[in-house]
């Protein structure tokens, strides 16, 4: 497993006891995102990516724990502004649209072949909310040579304006689109869709609010992407359109809801989602079902269980159940059938008492990973 750290390390552990494999490499500033791994052109070799919040991507080799490279992206854009990479890294990877995978009618490996290869996607964070950006770099680059950068939308920052990226963008193999959210400072579009094959604009939305802290989820059959606003609105929209509106959106139930992170969909009903929110200063998980033209409150979900925490870290869907964990130390277990919190021996679990969990993982569902903010990583059966 990989852990990333606010003391600017990227670490690798055994998944079953837990021991560092490789010195822990040191990047120039923290990392506040989650780490991305990938098979480097969908081969033997593993790569882990992470950017920082100096502006840096570096790219970790996933056995050996050493440094790939690193590029220092262009974010500082406004003269003594310091920008950073917030968004976690999200790639495409050359390999996954050949053969079998390809589902692009051969659009990205006609555009790159095999010298490129894969590219991964790093959406920016700037303290300026117009003047951020989206780049396109290559996996393979070593920092210098070749020229890592492919493309960047937009070309001059700040036209059109885009608020900062906190959200991990979605990349659509099928339609070779890039779904990136953001901020709505002054109004400005908050959901934006690029071309991944030369960084051009198909469209962006505005008037669906602030989107800086959730990330565009596809769903299951891929016609359709789903994000969440600061406000509680739930949006949809088209996979595939060139339009400038949403197919329909859901304003959650509660006071003040605000929408944290990635909504997720039920492993065997589709369109049914989980929505990580904070209602009122308290967190939870809501339900809500797309019945293919409008969002509406799951039914067999009598109430949206909240906590007394809030905040709240990525919520972790399995089969029959949500792991979600809050920021007093704590992991909740509800059942996705009804919304009803687990409530057996052990339930909830406290990882450490007042100490804020991160991002819940699984290898096979039958664990869970976890790290917190003491800087400690567990494993719990």
């Amino acid at each position: 497993m990989y852990v990333a750290s606010n003391g600017s390390k990227m670490i690798a552990l055994n998944s079953s006891t837990g021991l560092e494999l490789a010195t822990p490499l040191t990047a120039y500033g923290a990392i506040q995102s989650y780490l991305s791994w990938f098979p480097v052109s969908g081969g033997t070799n593993e790569a882990v990516v992470a950017g920082d919040q100096t502006g840096r991507l570096t790219s970790m080799d996933a056995v050996t724990g050493a440094r790939n490279w690193t590029v220092n992206m262009p974010v500082d854009v406004v003269a003594g502004v310091s920008g950073f990479i917030q968004a976690a890294m999200t790639l495409q990877l050359n390999a996954y649209t050949l053969g079998g995978f390809q589902c692009d009618g051969g659009a990205f490996a006609a555009q790159y072949g095999t010298t490129t290869e894969d590219l991964i996607y790093v959406a920016g964070r700037n303290q300026d909310q117009t003047k951020n950006q989206v780049w396109a770099v290559r996996a393979d680059t070593n920092g210098t040579a070749p020229t890592p950068i492919v493309w960047t939308y937009p070309n001059i920052a700040g036209t059109p304006a885009m608020d900062r990226a906190a959200g991990q963008p979605y990349v659509d193999y099928c339609r070779d689109r890039l779904w990136v959210s953001t901020g709505n400072n002054a109004g400005q579009a908050s959901l934006w869709v690029i071309n991944t094959l030369n960084g051009n604009l198909i469209t962006s939305f505005s008037g669906v609010g602030n989107q800086v802290n959730s990330a565009p989820t596809p769903s299951a059959d891929g016609t359709t992407v789903y994000v969440g606003d600061a406000a509680g609105n739930v949006y949809a929209f088209d996979a595939a359109t060139t339009g400038t509106t949403k197919k329909y959106s859901l304003l959650l139930a509660g006071t003040s809801p605000t929408i944290t992170g990635f909504i997720s969909e039920d492993w065997t009903t589709p369109g049914k989602l989980y929505i990580p929110v904070i209602t009122n200063g308290s967190a939870g998980v809501w339900c809500v079902q797309d019945n293919g033209s409008a969002l509406v409150a799951c039914p067999s979900w009598t109430t949206n269980p909240r906590t007394g925490s809030s905040t709240l870290a990525e919520p972790l869907v399995l089969g029959t159940a949500i792991f979600f964990p809050v920021s007093t130390g704590t992991i909740y277990q509800l059942n996705t059938s009804d919304g009803a919190l687990y409530g057996g021996t052990g339930h909830p679990f406290t990882v450490e008492s007042g100490v804020a969990p991160g991002g819940l993982s699984t290898e096979d569902g039958t664990q869970l990973y976890v790290g917190t903010s003491s800087g400690r990583s567990y494993r719990i059966n």
